[in-house]
């Protein structure tokens, strides 16, 4: 979580730090899914922690991950007026839901029928797959 009082982003890095050796990263790849932002803000904020242990997170993933970043700058903005912020904080993204009429990210990505794939709010009908672009490049 990612409130005022309290931030996990340092337990992340620290796990990465001392475990990222023993890490299934594919399977922690995939379990972030169409979150993968999250995974790929916690490993740059770690490399900037860490940049001496920069080598605990595969080479292959940050490629990956920074190859769906940059597929999201094609693709362009979503039709919908979504805060996602309100996954990684219940308190910081209540005013963009409440005063300026975003739609609260933990109901659009979470229920039956609701907008879990990115494609679903492109401006272009461009087709995302939730991974973030034509599905994992990983082996």
């Amino acid at each position: 979580m990612c409130e005022r009082e309290r931030h996990d982003g340092h337990d992340v890095a620290h796990l990465v730090r001392s475990c990222g050796n023993e890490l299934d990263w594919d399977r922690l790849l995939a379990r972030f899914d169409e979150h993968w932002e999250v995974l790929l803000s916690h490993l740059v904020m770690y490399g900037f922690a860490f940049p001496s242990e920069r080598s605990k997170v595969p080479d292959r993933i940050m490629r990956e991950l920074l190859r769906r970043t940059a597929r999201q700058l094609e693709v362009g903005d979503w039709k919908r007026r979504v805060c996602r912020g309100t996954l990684v904080s219940r308190t910081q993204y209540q005013h963009a839901v409440e005063g300026l009429g975003f739609e609260d990210g933990r109901a659009a990505m979470g229920g039956a029928g609701s907008a879990t794939h990115p494609d679903e709010g492109r401006t272009d009908g461009a087709v995302v797959s939730p991974g973030g672009g034509s599905g994992p490049s990983l082996p």
